[in-house]
């Protein structure tokens, strides 16, 4: 037998959350063709792998890597830390199934020409310019509900579609799935998704189980919204995997999750192993909308950040020292946030006299909200999942500041404008109630069975450690130093976990005519090496990953080959 990739003395963890075990394997035409005891030969490439582990390739079930795949199509963020897989279209956005005016409005916030608009469309374009993994692609509800019924403000704040959006709607998801999309997902804290019901949802979810797809969901917030998850995965039927939550840090809703589990709703939750979430530019607050409307421009710049030399960020340190630019700069934000509040309070009144089960997000008070992870100037105010970051109270305090914002402008301007931030995990304020997320809450979700591992995070642009090392992370710190998770369960959970949630039954486990999707590390040197101060590290000790039976890692570097499939729902 002639194949075209051997892979020699390898531990194989198959995936199955199975004991190891030292097998051979023999690759041809892109799939495993044998596993074997025995010594294989005759092979184009033969890579001795004695003393790796060799596993299944990671997926990620929740990314946002698609909202720029045209533009970083090597992934290596992801490629390098051992993913041969990634989820597109999370949290209800997506760019592909669209309508044409949402088309334009995704032009407005590009740098590149979007020239697709159906699934099939976008398939095209990434597989010709070629990608360094596989994708799985679901569909955006917000994406679909902004195309039939407009932005918030132009129809898409309404609670109620008439039939005919409605119909519209389900046209949209049915040219997706016929396109090949896993299913559907949503964003119910977000504009436009936060004004549809329980009800406009199942009716959706409904036409995407006509085609065996599945449902991901970013939860309103609040009491209740692992109950109405659960709610839209049982009255549809259809299996469901709740997004970005530390399970174990809330019993009410563990309770929720595993009360519904017994009844049989099909459910599981993915999460990533850092404590604090979303990471950008200290400018973004200075200058965004945290809840959408129209930003200043310079916003954006500040969350996906292309390069930390750009002369752009100092040039806007330099704006902000002038007074007066710097006093319409306070007043706007000021505005923004005194609006939110009170759209929020406007929200809350009509909900309540319409009677849905529609909830109002909190504006949260960015004064205890966002945390300092990099400031080249203060140094001490930096903090990570151990030493809690300084909150920009705190700043304030230590420089003397007025109000945060003051210490946000004079920070910002000692930095040079490169300060990077985090969400902290704070649940409320902590002169009120501070309910913090803590390791030992994540340790504790990821060593339930239903625990998958993810990302929740973009393209090689992005500013958290999340993107750049989360499975590493767990190899290292949760298998090896901590040891509360076997190994051969945490690639469970990386593998064929996500694999069977998605409905593979050719990609996640080692075995014979199953995809070579494989990733292969050193077990007592894997190591995370991205930080909040420091995001952008590759991690160590992962020499070969395998994606479609070719080698995209050799050795730890990139070949260049880029075989990576937008793949279609079995």
């Amino acid at each position: 037998m002639n194949y075209d990739l051997i892979l020699k003395n390898g531990r194989v963890v198959d995936g199955s959350g199975n004991p190891w075990y030292k097998a051979n394997i023999g690759v041809k035409n892109g799939k495993i063709l044998t596993i074997s005891r025995k010594y294989l030969e005759k092979a184009e490439r033969l890579i001795d792998v004695e003393g790796l582990v060799v596993a299944p390739g990671f997926i990620n079930p929740h990314g946002h890597i698609g909202r720029l795949l045209h533009e970083d199509n090597e992934v290596l963020q992801s490629v390098k830390q051992g993913l041969t897989m990634e989820c597109t279209g999370n949290c209800g956005s997506a760019v592909y199934t669209m309508g044409e005016e949402y088309k334009q409005y995704l032009q407005s916030r590009s740098n590149s020409k979007i020239d697709w608009r159906t699934l099939e469309e976008w398939r095209k374009k990434i597989e010709g310019i070629g990608i360094g993994l596989n994708i799985a692609p679901f569909l955006g509800f917000g994406t679909i509900r902004t195309s039939v019924m407009g932005q918030e403000g132009e129809g898409g704040e309404r609670f109620k579609p008439s039939q005919e959006e409605l119909n519209q709607m389900k046209t949209l998801v049915e040219e997706g799935m016929n396109n090949g999309a896993f299913g559907i997902t949503v964003g119910l804290a977000y504009v436009v998704q936060r004004n549809a019901t329980t009800e406009e949802i199942i009716a959706l979810t409904k036409v995407v189980t006509k085609y065996g797809g599945v449902f991901m969901a970013h939860a309103r917030g609040g009491a209740s919204s692992t109950l109405e998850f659960v709610s839209i995965c049982e009255k549809t039927p259809i299996p469901g995997c709740l997004s970005h939550t530390t399970m174990a840090a809330y019993r009410e809703y563990d309770a929720q999750f595993h009360n519904a589990r017994e009844r049989g709703v099909e459910i599981l939750f993915d999460l990533y192993p850092w404590i604090h979430g979303s990471g950008k530019g200290l400018g973004y607050w200075i200058f965004a909308n945290q809840w959408g409307g129209k930003p200043d421009p310079r916003a954006q710049r500040f969350v996906n950040i292309k390069n930390f030399d750009d002369p752009f960020f100092e040039e806007t340190a330099e704006q902000l020292k002038v007074d007066a630019e710097w006093k319409k700069v306070k007043a706007e934000a000021i505005d923004r946030a005194k609006k939110l509040i009170e759209e929020n309070n406007e929200r809350r009144k009509v909900l309540e006299a319409c009677g849905t089960n529609l909830t109002v997000p909190p504006i949260y008070d960015l004064s205890w909200r966002v945390g300092i992870v990099y400031s080249p100037s203060h140094p001490e105010f930096e903090g990570d999942d151990i030493k809690m970051p300084a909150d920009l109270t705190e700043v304030a305090e230590a420089l003397g500041c007025k109000d945060f914002w003051e210490a946000a402008r004079k920070l910002f301007i000692a930095d040079k404008g490169k300060t990077l931030t985090v969400n902290l995990a704070r649940r409320a304020s902590p002169k009120i109630q501070p309910k913090t997320r803590l390791e030992k809450d994540v340790i504790a979700s990821y060593q339930m069975p239903e625990a998958l591992v993810c990302s929740d995070c973009g393209s090689c642009f992005s500013t958290h450690p999340r993107i750049w090392g989360s499975w590493p992370k767990i190899l290292q710190r949760y298998v090896r130093e901590l040891n509360v998770l076997r190994l051969e369960e945490a690639i469970r959970k990386m593998t064929s976990l996500p694999a069977q949630f998605l409905g593979l039954n050719d990609r996640g486990l080692i075995k014979t005519g199953m995809w070579a999707d494989i990733t292969i590390f050193d077990s007592k040197r894997i190591t995370n090496k991205a930080t909040y101060r420091n995001p952008r590290q590759y991690p160590n000790g992962i020499p070969y990953v395998i994606c479609n039976g070719k080698v995209v890692i050799d050795e730890g570097n990139f070949t260049g080959v880029l075989p990576g499939k937008v793949i279609k729902r079995p």
